[in-house]
């Protein structure tokens, strides 16, 4: 029906074209944005799970910085220890070196003076690593947590042990202990210096011969297989003397003696000297005793006194010295404990240093070795109380002991047995020191693992969010060559309706 005052086809043909610009808009909007979703409108659901997924990407955007900065830490961490790593290297050379016996006091001082200088050095390390000024290595880097995830919760836990001087080091007992604690003897002829019976160390019972030397019971407790393992030094040390008051008739006197260090008496050397009162040549005694030390195991250094000579054993095997010759003069084998009981004959000898008198004739007297046990753990020894018959309710004392911590500050190297000693304290604390390190590379390791899984998930996350929010420019040039043409068509099918309507209402009217 023709009408005039409603153009049906002009308005289909405005809607049409209102869509269709509708259309065009939105297609150059996401065109020009390279955005799909430019507002909630565009996709309320999607614009929803988009910016979930955006706090994820850039979420783990900021872990994977935090895990490349717990690197970075780790590797700070791991260069100090390297550097105390090779001050440690270098205090256990000092020590092999002092504890030879080539070495005079004078020697072992001037090493003690270097690894004093070392232990300065290796404890400004230890106090003072730091990285964005957090100390690192002095024991106050404890539970510390790195979040290497965009979530609450997914975070590494790092402990970095405090590597500071006093804390590392071994357990255990020096060289030079009472008797008391079962670590010294000295004894006359067969007198049995080590009771029979067991000793207990972890609750484990480590089974003691009568007379058993130290050297013998240190590769016991080596094969009982302790974890953490308890390390052992065995030595012998004591102090050969001489009886001064010759009469003025006898000045000097031949003395020759047997030594021998083990059970093998077959194997001991004669060693011969001048005695001289009145000028004592104590470095040709000790000539004459390392001359055969290669067979006899025994080596004589330098005693506490001018005229002493000490006598050393560094595997812990006992000293025997059998004399068999000396007319006039008597030498005295102290232990040189410095303690106020040793055994001699099974009897308590008072004062400080317990003695042993070898006068003319043939006599023997033994003098046992001591042993040092240390460990990286604390531990205790028990082992009963004994007396030299195997009787529990002899004279001897409990042979009951917890072990003392032995700091690296506490390793000395001015004397041989003192170097020994720090042998042990520098090897558990380059453990200590190296398992902090291992430590470090597995936390390194795990941050690199992290960060490869984070950029994996965020690569993944953000293709998700590209699908959902970015634009596909093929399609969206597909509908906007669509729409063009629609608004194209749609303004001349406008133009036309109004022409139409126009001409067929005057084509009625002229026929009126």
């Amino acid at each position: 029906m023709p009408t005039i005052n409603t153009n049906l086809p002009s308005l289909t043909a405005q809607r049409h074209l209102s869509a269709s610009q509708l259309s065009l808009t939105t297609t150059m909007q996401r065109l020009s944005s390279g955005l799909r979703v430019n507002s909630a409108k565009d996709d309320a659901a999607g614009l929803a799970i988009s910016e979930r997924m955006n706090t994820q990407v850039r979420g783990m955007a900021v872990a994977s910085r935090n895990a490349n900065d717990g690197i970075s830490l780790s590797q700070v961490a791991e260069g100090a220890m390297q550097k105390l790593t090779d001050i440690l290297q270098r205090s256990c050379e000092l020590a092999v070196q002092a504890a030879n016996g080539t070495n005079s006091s004078s020697d072992r001082q001037a090493l003690d003076s270097e690894r004093a200088q070392l232990l300065q050095e290796f404890s400004r390390i230890a106090s003072t690593s730091s990285f964005n000024g957090q100390k690192l290595i002095d024991g106050s880097f404890m539970a510390q947590s790195f979040q290497v995830g965009a979530n609450a919760g997914e975070v590494i836990g790092v402990n970095l042990p405090s590597l500071q001087a006093p804390n590392l080091g071994a357990y255990g007992w020096p060289l030079q202990q009472s008797p008391t604690t079962n670590s010294y003897a000295i004894a006359r002829g067969n007198d049995e210096m080590v009771p029979a019976g067991d000793l207990v160390l972890r609750d484990k019972p480590i089974a003691i011969e009568r007379n058993e030397s130290m050297a013998s019971i240190a590769q016991k407790i080596n094969d009982a297989g302790f974890d953490p393992k308890i390390y052992t030094q065995a030595s012998t040390s004591a102090v050969l003397s001489f009886n001064k008051s010759l009469p003025p008739s006898t000045p000097s006197v031949a003395v020759t003696v047997k030594l021998i260090a083990g059970d093998d008496l077959s194997k001991a050397q004669s060693v011969s000297f001048t005695w001289d009162h009145a000028n004592p040549d104590i470095a040709s005694i000790k000539q004459a005793i390392n001359a055969v030390s290669g067979q006899t195991g025994v080596r004589a250094e330098d005693g506490p006194y001018v005229d002493d000579v000490r006598l050393a054993n560094d595997a812990g095997e006992t000293i025997r010295v059998l004399n068999d010759s000396a007319p006039g003069v008597s030498m005295f084998i102290r232990n040189n404990l410095g303690a106020a009981n040793a055994w001699t004959n099974g009897m308590t000898v008072p004062g400080a240093n317990g003695a042993g008198v070898l006068g003319a004739g043939a006599h023997d007297i033994q003098v046992q070795g001591n042993l040092a046990m240390m460990s990286e753990d604390s531990f205790a020894m028990d082992g009963g109380d004994y007396d030299l018959d195997g009787d529990p309710t002899g004279p001897f004392p409990s042979m009951q002991r917890t072990v003392q911590k032995f700091k690296l500050t506490d390793a000395r190297l001015d004397t041989a047995e003192h170097a020994r000693q720090a042998l042990i304290i520098y090897d558990a604390a380059l453990r200590q020191v190296t398992s902090a390190r291992a430590d470090m590379g597995a936390v390194q390791s795990r941050f690199e693992s992290v960060i490869a899984n984070i950029d994996i998930a965020a690569e993944n996350m953000a293709a998700s969010r590209s699908r959902i929010v970015d634009a596909d420019y093929a399609v969206e040039t597909a509908k906007l060559a669509q729409q063009q043409i629609l608004q194209d068509a749609g303004t001349a099918m406008l133009a036309q309706a109004h022409s139409v309507v126009a001409e067929q209402a005057l084509a009625l009217l002229k026929d009126v």
